[in-house]
């Protein structure tokens, strides 16, 4: 009867690694299929990146804009406050006032929110980044 208990032992042993084996494997399985989605992923939003800022940059033509209201508008689009940009550019926060109310005004927006919703609202909507990318642009551009 010992030599049964131990068959049986053995038997659940084996059990056991087999199934440690198909976990392991599946484990693998679902680890290179997680770091695929998420290349996958960071390609979709590099392609989306690039993407908007020729959108910006489209727009800002369209409108206008000299490039030190470019280089205005683009930090303002970035986060940055007034006195950020004005240390960032080497200029008078006045200036920097002044250069982003010309922005407003060429861009026909109210203020910072109203002139960033501007492009956040392409990229929300998915028209940046998909597969007519250089339509996008052109329009943007006209």
């Amino acid at each position: 009867m010992a030599s049964a208990s131990a068959g049986w032992g053995t038997y659940l042993e084996v059990v056991f690694a087999l199934g440690l084996a198909a976990g392991t494997a599946f484990g693998v399985y679902e680890l290179r299929r997680s770091h695929d989605l998420l290349l996958s992923h960071e390609t979709a939003l590099a392609s989306a990146s690039g993407a908007l800022a020729d959108v910006i940059a489209a727009q800002f033509e369209d409108w206008g804009l000299t490039p030190a209201e470019k280089d205005v508008a683009m930090f303002a689009l970035k986060g940055f406050d007034l006195s950020e940009i004005a240390r960032l550019r080497g200029a008078a926060q006045g200036t920097v006032r002044a250069q982003m109310a010309a922005v407003y005004a060429k861009s026909g927006t109210s203020g910072r929110a109203q002139f960033a919703a501007f492009f956040v609202e392409d990229l929300l909507a998915g028209k940046v980044g998909g597969p007519d990318r250089a339509d996008d642009v052109t329009k943007a551009g006209s």
